[in-house]
């Protein structure tokens, strides 16, 4: 019984976080909401993981971009170009090198 009350301490807090964002949680709360998690059992942080990972992931600089749009601070949010992985895959030449070429074309 204590055990399902420290899990749904832990819950409570990680809700009320969530509902207050206007809010940092501090070092030394953060440190007790630590601390009771480590009291938990292994099934109660696994109850505790479901609930977390059930919640909405908002990167901190997304919404930190929408809190300066909807401020008027900047006119739209940045989202960086996303990143093209082309295997770059060299070409073999025989020969000399292709450097040694260019060298001597432009003499």
């Amino acid at each position: 019984m204590v055990r399902n009350v420290q899990l749904d301490v832990a819950i409570r807090v990680v809700k009320g976080l969530l509902a207050n964002t206007e809010r940092f949680m501090s070092a030394v709360e953060l440190q007790s909401v630590m601390q009771q998690i480590a009291k938990l059992t292994t099934e109660e942080r696994l109850r505790l993981r479901q609930f977390i990972d059930a919640l909405p992931q908002v990167a901190p600089q997304d919404e930190l971009d929408s809190r300066l749009h909807e401020a008027g601070l900047i006119s739209r949010p940045h989202r960086p170009a996303p990143l093209h992985h082309n295997r770059f895959e060299p070409i073999r030449v025989t020969g000399k090198p292709v450097s040694h070429t260019i060298i001597e074309e432009r003499r």
